[in-house]
């Protein structure tokens, strides 16, 4: 009885263990203080950002132009903060069945989803900025590692990550984009890792692809790695043991 309770215990800290983040902060002065700088990675859609409420504003001026009441109060009843990955199955549950009205409107989330203007509508994962700040305070080097396109979202990057506090353009971050928007995520991210290991300790990383923190975990297998459970690609790997789950930067003090 005694050894199932332990092997409980030992799982159930690496599900939903928001408590942890509190020894990122630590590890991060304690890093800082020895001497070397204590690095912290974060991707941003899905880790940072909750990028449903700009699938959702894209889908409002699309019900918008075509004049049909109907289809924009399926739309408005959408939970922005519960879309799916893929965006077309939330038009379904949402009532909106026709093949080819849902063609139409998935052709239009293309053009715009990946467009910049479009990235102020997203909204920060609950207590992200707040923690990143708290990190940055403490000395760590933030860096941003994402998926996303330096031409074509850079600069909504930068003005979304400004606009709601997240410590951006200033010493001690770091902004790293794929450098054309069709270049593999993942080939991407594990070619810049190299150079992130240049710059200092890795103490902990977040990302909500299972494969992405995978690789960040067994590339820098000291650093404390937290998969973010919010959305991510269907069949995707398993998240490895030893990854700490949660949704969210809220922490109990």
């Amino acid at each position: 009885m005694f050894r199932i309770l332990v092997i409980l215990l030992l799982s159930s800290s690496c599900l939903h263990s928001n408590e942890i983040l509190l020894d990122v902060v630590k590890r991060v002065t304690e890093t800082k203080n020895s001497g070397e700088l204590p690095v912290v990675i974060f991707d941003l859609d899905g880790t940072l950002f909750d990028s449903g409420p700009r699938s959702k504003r894209i889908f409002l001026e699309f019900a918008e132009t075509t004049g049909n009441s109907l289809l924009k109060l399926k739309v408005e009843m959408i939970d922005a903060h519960t879309m799916k990955y893929k965006v077309r199955e939330s038009l379904i549950d949402a009532g909106i069945k026709d093949s080819t009205l849902l063609k139409e409107m998935i052709d239009s989330w293309r053009k715009k989803f990946f467009n910049g203007e479009y990235l102020k509508y997203d909204k920060p994962v609950p207590g992200s900025v707040e923690f990143v700040n708290e990190l940055s305070d403490s000395g760590a080097l933030i860096i941003y590692l994402t998926g996303r396109d330096a031409p074509g979202t850079l600069i909504g990057s930068v003005a979304a990550l400004q606009k709601n506090g997240f410590p951006i353009g200033v010493y001690g971050t770091e902004l790293i984009m794929k450098p054309e928007r069709f270049m593999k995520t993942y080939t991407f991210k594990k070619k810049t890792l190299s150079y992130i290991k240049k710059l200092g300790t890795v103490v902990a990383s977040f990302e909500n692809e299972p494969a992405n923190i995978n690789l960040l975990f067994e590339y820098f297998p000291e650093n404390i790695p937290f998969f973010l459970d919010t959305s991510h690609k269907p069949n995707a790997p398993p998240v490895n043991k030893g990854i700490h789950h949660i949704k969210n930067y809220i922490r109990k003090r």
